[in-house]
């Protein structure tokens, strides 16, 4: 199987960061998007054509 791997850390971190700050100023949290690296794992399903 072919999937992609995050640092589910760093996810973990950003996502309480945000919830701390909806939680302390709910009306002056602004939404945003996210951007978290990956890497392509590939499997062994995966071969070349050609």
């Amino acid at each position: 199987m072919t999937t992609i791997h995050q640092d589910m850390l760093q996810i973990g971190r950003k996502a309480a960061e945000l919830l701390i700050g909806l939680i302390e100023k709910p009306k002056t949290t602004l939404v945003e998007h996210i951007i978290v690296p990956g890497a392509f794992v590939e499997g062994e399903s995966v071969k070349l054509l050609g």
